[in-house]
């Protein structure tokens, strides 16, 4: 639904491979950006948005504490545009999210679930420098880089 006169301008971010892998985070932004439509003007962006782009935004939104390091470089990003950022902090209980590593992923993803010995936090620094890597190679880009300990850290302060 367009809004006649919008009162902000908000960009909803998303994970970068939140276009082809769905989940929770997704949906409950995809939900938020209904809601917001109908006072304001909303965007969507996959990644981390430049500078430049974050300039023409009121208000920026970004989720998921389990996936900081995107979130964190586009809260560095928001404040050199002066730009509103706001985080919700969706986060999964890590005991949850050990007991999944350990029973609920398979293949690659598991051998790399070994490699953290079930650390979510571990986990997601392997697999993140795994996506790193492959999206390098394949589609000649880089992605944000960073820690995720760190990341979660700058996100809550």
């Amino acid at each position: 639904m367009a809004v006649s006169n919008p009162s902000k301008r908000v960009l909803i971010t998303y994970r970068s491979d939140g276009e082809t892998k769905p989940g929770g985070d997704v949906n409950l932004m995809e939900k938020f950006g209904e809601e917001l439509a109908q006072r304001h003007y909303v965007d969507h962006y996959f990644g981390v948005p430049s500078v430049r782009l974050l300039r023409s935004y009121d208000v920026v939104l970004a989720a998921n504490l389990d996936r900081p390091i995107e979130p964190a470089k586009t809260l560095r990003r928001a404040s050199r545009a002066n730009t509103k950022f706001i985080f919700y902090s969706l986060h999964h209980p890590y005991a949850g999210i050990s007991a999944y590593l350990e029973a609920g992923v398979y293949g690659p993803r598991k051998w790399i679930a070994k490699l953290a010995y079930f650390s979510p936090q571990r986990y997601e620094s392997f697999l993140w420098l795994a996506r790193l890597i492959a999206v390098l190679i394949r589609e000649r880009r880089l992605l944000a880089v960073g820690g995720v300990r760190g990341s979660q850290r700058r996100l809550l302060r």
